[in-house]
């Protein structure tokens, strides 16, 4: 179940965690022996903390999430409509006001 305590989970609920491998999950496990691991730690250990941010907490804190509200974590996590500022060209618009028969030859 999501958000993973970094600190106190066990080897394979870390396993289930995007952007945290087999060979990350030992690291964590092994350093967090003999101290705390924060977000900062995570990244000097080369966790990819960009994908697993959303999944783990450190310390009980989130890593760039102020509030768990859920509709603050829907606009955070899910892109809303993007601005445009193209036109769609109309193929009509395109054609020539008067319409003149090709000539073939000279």
């Amino acid at each position: 179940c999501f958000p993973v305590e970094i600190n106190t989970a066990d080897y394979y609920s870390l396993l289930r965690v995007p952007g945290i491998g087999a060979k990350s999950a030992m690291k964590i496990i092994q350093a967090r022996r003999f101290a705390k691991i924060d977000f900062f730690e995570l990244k000097k250990m080369g966790i990819v903390v960009k994908r697993a941010q959303y999944f783990i907490t450190c310390k009980g804190k989130h890593f760039g999430i102020k509030s768990m509200d859920q509709v603050l974590l829907r606009k955070t996590l899910v892109p809303g409509p993007q601005k445009s500022n193209y036109q769609q060209i109309s193929f009509f618009d395109l054609a020539p006001e008067e319409s003149r028969p090709l000539q073939i030859g000279g």
